[in-house]
């Protein structure tokens, strides 16, 4: 970021502006289109497999995130923020989920089965 800012520091700063992309377009001018359409196809196929992991379903009917939350839940001191942390939610929005997780039913009676 700051190279960008010293390239338009200056009187000219359109000038400088062309400078710059010119400078962008040669170091990645050298991939070819080929070569982006299959990294394209590969990231593609990669988020198809994420999606499928997370959504996978096992035998007690919950996803394999959930029953990492019931699993770190059930440590005392049974804090549900932290059992989504540790389960792999995100932490900007784990207070939410825990929240969400405990209230489900069948993450309820799971918890009941695991105590």
């Amino acid at each position: 970021f700051k190279q960008v800012i010293h390239y338009f520091s200056g009187n000219d700063p359109y000038a400088q502006w062309q400078q710059f992309f010119n400078q962008s377009i040669k170091i990645y001018s050298h991939i070819s289109h080929s070569q982006i359409k299959k990294n394209r196809r590969i990231i593609k196929r990669l988020k198809s497999e994420k999606d499928n992991l997370k959504n996978e379903q096992i035998t007690n009917g919950l996803t394999i995130r959930q029953t990492k939350f019931c699993q770190n839940y059930i440590i005392p001191p049974h804090n549900a923020t932290q059992a989504a942390i540790s389960a792999g939610y995100s932490p900007h929005i784990a207070k939410t989920i825990g929240h969400r997780l405990k209230t489900n039913p069948k993450i309820q009676e799971y918890l009941k089965s695991l105590q």
